[in-house]
């Protein structure tokens, strides 16, 4: 029974639920401003044109477990297993059990049919799933525990699968049994120090083998379990380039754990050389130092700031250590899953940063990756430094970058994929308040299916329980259940990758590494050519015009594409295509196939066109149309477009290159005039234009007309990012529907916290 104080609440979050579904309040001749509100509905999961939860599968599991076979995944029943996913981070994975259902609903809207569990261990309850007040690293919260439970099975009952990440942000403290505490970029430790191994086998016994109180399953049981990660962007390589054994700085490790790993660097050595002279033999005069001895134990570990003074024998043994090691340490740590009974795909971690790493990583069952575009830098408001750079006019590296970081999104994940493996790209976004954040998602879906990739998933949905259930500002520079861009491109990137709309390359460019290869040449890391990391001089962009694929086998490589004009990059397939208008500052780029077509980045003051649709308009955006059904552009009965540019929230404030304002609601969107055209078969039905809004609702009717074979439809006239073209008896606006949402049971006041910076490599901000 619900208290009466409580009812004032109760009916407050009833309204506030049933708003942030309800269409925009907008009426034909009305003037549409510049920017106009585009409120996400974020719990909203009515039925409409946007609904993509026709193509999930529910429930989650039906199929049986997935298992990797021949560089894919695939269900027990022999299906293939392909994932457009999301992440959920730390309370943003754990709603209240009344609202769990919603999420899950909103997210197959979407088109979601993966979610990744992340950051469940970075933070104290009630932002995670541990109580850190003990003062250990082994104590969970049950009510946390039971809310992650409600929520993997209602996304099992959506359809939706998971992926569960063991290892991300743990603390860990003296009383865990260790010599010294360590902080989170400290975790390197994590793939080397036995107590820790064993902390972590502890702790995936109890996350595993727990039954699930909503399902009565034990997760290592559930087949809605989909993959399972073991440590999230930690590896021995990137330690080492972070200067975690160095001694100093931010990431260096305390002396206890530093002495372990000397220890373990001698006896590596004492394993292939039975003394100095050995020693010598192998690394040449100068590969020892004067004061350094095998027998007294004094040769020193890798260390970042010693590797220009290596010799290059030094230098690939150095990198040979810390790939056994790491191989080690996840093999000793899928074995123990194994043992459990886990039976689906396991993965190490992403950041391998050179070819040995990335070597290393294919001793898994299946190969990660993560890759940003305009990630944010800085900490703090009026210090977060807001990028301006357009990823489609820098198409190999970010103009910002340096000595090779900051690599395109695209062209590292092409890198990355090895034979034989299936391929995940975990961590991706095109991040706010970035003014070209429209660019990545359906080139990223595009890309997928070219390249034939096996899972993609945005990070993140939400951080916050709030961010993903309530309406507000965008206050996180990743989330994307706020953003507009993300409620109106996602759902069409959803059903590109799902049905698979793009031709797959007819036959992948392999690079062939034997295990000599694997450390051939690095010394030219000490150079600044880091394309020495990846061990083949393949231009950086290889993966916009080729399918890629590493092989750690001896053979023959084939050849990579000439790049014959440094204005135009084209897939082999012709059905991506880049045009640079302006190097590092303008250019657009085209996916044309036969139900999809998309005009993306400098589109404004020209005409362009990308197979079936032309583009005439006033500002840069991305313009994407799909077909409905199985017919093409030329033919379908019905085609759904997206016209989406930039966002903003209302008094955003971004000085000097820094984000000065957060701004409030409602986000803003800026209104893209002209027109669009399609080319239409002579017998193909005709359709009439209708705006909607974002959950799917008819908003009003847009000015279109057929000439010839051409269908025109006119932009600028009403407030919205997608428009339907259907046969006018479906398109009235009288069919308006108000979505349906569900309404919590029970009063739950959810308290908006700031976003803990939180992954290694990228500053997050504090709003």
């Amino acid at each position: 029974m619900i208290p009466k104080a409580a009812i004032p609440i109760l009916a407050l979050c009833v309204r506030l639920t049933v708003a942030q579904a309800t269409p925009i309040l907008w009426q034909p001749g009305q003037a549409v401003p510049d920017w106009f509100p585009a409120e996400v509905p974020v719990l909203d999961a009515s039925e409409s044109v946007t609904h993509m939860g026709h193509l999930l599968d529910p429930p989650a599991g039906r199929r049986g477990f997935v298992t990797a076979r021949d560089g894919r995944f695939v269900f027990e029943d022999g299906t293939r297993a392909r994932f457009w996913g999301t992440n959920l981070t730390f309370d943003g994975a754990l709603p209240p059990l009344e609202q769990a259902d919603a999420l899950s609903a909103r997210l197959a809207k979407l088109g979601f049919n993966l979610v990744r569990l992340h950051h469940l261990d970075t933070s104290s309850a009630p932002r995670g799933i541990f109580d850190y007040s003990s003062g250990r690293s082994t104590v969970l919260v049950e009510e946390q525990l039971r809310k992650l439970d409600h929520l993997v099975a209602a996304l099992a009952r959506h359809g939706i699968y998971y992926d569960y990440n063991l290892h991300v942000g743990r603390r860990y403290f003296e009383a865990d049994g260790l010599p010294a505490p360590l902080r989170l970029k400290q975790k390197v430790t994590t793939n080397f120090v036995d107590r820790l191994l064993v902390l972590q086998e502890e702790m995936a016994t109890r996350l595993m083998t727990r039954v699930n109180t909503a399902s009565g399953v034990r997760y290592c049981d559930d087949p809605a379990l989909a993959l399972v990660e073991l440590s999230n962007e930690s590896s021995m390589f990137s330690g080492l380039a972070s200067g975690a054994f160095d001694g100093s700085g931010e990431s260096a490790l305390p002396a206890p754990y530093l002495k372990i790993y000397d220890q373990l660097w001698i006896e590596w050595l004492r394993k292939r050389y039975a003394d100095d002279a050995a020693l010598r033999r192998s690394w040449g005069a100068r590969g020892l130092l004067a004061d350094e001895s095998l027998a007294r134990g004094t040769v020193r570990a890798p260390r970042q700031k010693a590797l220009p003074r290596m010799s290059p024998t030094r230098l690939e043994e150095s990198l040979r250590f810390l790939a056994e090691t790491q191989v080690r340490a996840h093999r000793r740590l899928a074995a123990h899953l194994r043992d459990l009974g886990v039976r689906v795909p396991i993965t190490g971690t992403q950041h391998y940063d050179v070819l040995p790493g990335l070597a290393a990583q294919a001793e898994m069952d299946y190969i990660d990756t993560h890759g940003y575009w305009n990630p944010p830098r800085g900490k703090g408001r009026g210090k977060h430094i807001v990028p301006d750079a357009s990823m489609v006019a820098n198409p190999a590296l970010h103009p910002g970058q340096k000595r090779g970081g900051l690599i395109a999104p695209i062209p590292r994940w092409a890198l990355s994929k090895v034979a034989g493996k299936p391929f995940t790209v975990s961590e991706w976004n095109h991040c706010w308040p970035d003014p070209f954040a429209y660019e990545l998602i359906p080139l990223a879906a595009a890309y997928a299916d070219y390249h034939d990739w096996d899972g993609m998933m945005h990070f993140a949905y939400a951080q916050t329980v709030a961010r993903a259930c309530q309406p507000g500002p965008i206050e996180d520079p990743f989330a994307a259940s706020r953003s507009p861009i993300h409620a109106a491109l996602m759902p069409l990137a959803a059903l590109i990758f799902h049905r698979g709309d793009l031709a797959v390359a007819p036959e992948p460019l392999v690079l062939h590494h034997d295990r000599q290869q694997l450390y051939e040449g690095v010394e030219k890391l000490l150079t600044g050519d880091w394309r020495s990391w990846w061990g083949k001089r393949v231009p950086w962009e290889v993966g916009l015009m080729r399918r890629v694929m590493r092989s750690f086998e001896a053979g023959r490589d084939g050849e990579a594409p000439p790049i014959d004009d440094p204005r135009e990059r084209a897939t082999d397939t012709g059905q991506i295509r880049w045009r640079i208008h302006e190097a590092g500052r303008r250019g657009h780029a085209e996916i044309a196939a036969p139900r999809v077509a998309g005009l993306i980045g400098a589109l404004s003051g020209g005409r362009y066109q990308a197979g079936a649709l032309s583009s005439e308009v006033d500002a840069d955006c991305t313009l994407l149309a799909v077909s409905l059904n199985e017919e093409p552009l030329e033919r379908a009965p019905k085609i759904l477009v997206a016209v989406v540019g930039g966002e903003r929230n209302r008094g955003q404030v971004v000085r000097e290159g820094r984000l000065v304002e957060l701004g409030r609601a409602p986000v803003e969107t800026p209104l893209v005039r002209g027109s669009f055209s399609l080319q239409r078969a002579a017998d193909a039905p005709p359709l009439v234009a209708t705006a909607l809004d974002l959950s799917g609702a008819a908003l009003a009717p847009v000015p279109a007309e057929i000439s010839g074979s051409t269908l025109k439809v006119d932009l600028g006239r009403a407030p919205a990012l997608h428009i339907l073209l259907a046969p006018a008896a479906e398109t009235a606006p009288a069919d308006r529907r108000e979505p349906s949402v569900d309404i919590p049971q029970r009063p739950h006041l959810i308290r908006d916290v700031p976003l803990d910076p939180h992954r290694p490599g990228i500053d997050r901000d504090r709003f």
